[in-house]
């Protein structure tokens, strides 16, 4: 698997059982970056992104290319939400308010039609806090759409199911599981590759560092204590990538 605390594939040759089913080819004259990397989302939606980082920015971005009339980008790395601003979203710091579900419904009286939890947020026991969702369920709009992007094992500790009930709001988690999923993630693929090769959306932008395969433990311990140059992804060159002169 490629998520939640699963073994990953980072490294210079990867076998992919059933790669038909889960990959797609590329054009040979899309860059790398490009490639490398919704809550159902439709025009006129005000929508309300948790997480700054490389996969919040594409999320909002994405967001705002299918239409959204607004979207918010809650966070509190500064450098982070002024990125998010730069790409037009309304940024939300969470160091600023003492409840940003209640600032939110302030600017937005009806609500977020659609709420993502985009932080990468881990819970690992079932005492964890599950602050993030309950605001995420309280700032959106009865009958919205409410996804989670982040890794939840468990259960969290205090989860306001009842209120998730009472208010009918559509929850979908999406983990990277195409046999288990009702809409699964390569059925996306297609419309993304496609905007992406028409130059409609362009992904590279979460990649603000450039470091060889064999540094990769040094970019991790890093990337943990938010040194990258840039702040959000690196972009790891081995000899048989489409970034090598020799690739």
């Amino acid at each position: 698997m490629l998520t939640g605390g699963y073994p990953g594939n980072q490294a210079e040759w990867c076998r992919v059982p059933n790669a038909d089913l889960v990959c797609v080819k590329a054009p040979k004259d899309v860059s790398a970056k490009k490639l490398l990397g919704l809550c159902d989302v439709r025009k006129g939606d005000v929508v309300g992104v948790w997480g700054c980082g490389a996969v919040g920015l594409s999320i909002q971005r994405l967001a705002l290319f299918r239409g959204a009339k607004k979207v918010y980008a809650i966070d509190k790395d500064r450098h982070r939400l002024a990125l998010a601003e730069k790409y037009g979203s309304i940024p939300v710091d969470v160091s600023a308010h003492k409840d940003v579900a209640d600032y939110i419904l302030g600017v937005e009286p009806h609500g977020l039609d659609r709420g993502i939890e985009a932080s990468g947020f881990r819970s690992f026991a079932e005492g964890d806090s599950g602050d993030t969702v309950s605001a995420i369920i309280k700032a959106t709009r009865k009958g919205g759409n409410i996804a989670l992007i982040g890794d939840f094992f468990f259960t969290t500790n205090q989860f306001p199911i009842g209120a998730l009930m009472e208010k009918a709001i559509t929850l979908r988690g999406d983990n990277y599981m195409p046999k288990r999923c009702r809409i699964p993630v390569p059925h996306y693929f297609p419309y993304l590759l496609d905007i992406t090769v028409k130059n409609e959306y362009d992904p590279s932008f979460m990649f603000t560092h450039e470091d060889d395969f064999e540094n990769i433990s040094d970019d991790y311990a890093k990337f943990n204590t938010h040194e990258i140059p840039g702040g959000l992804k690196v972009c790891l060159v081995t000899e048989f990538g489409r970034t090598h002169p020799t690739g």
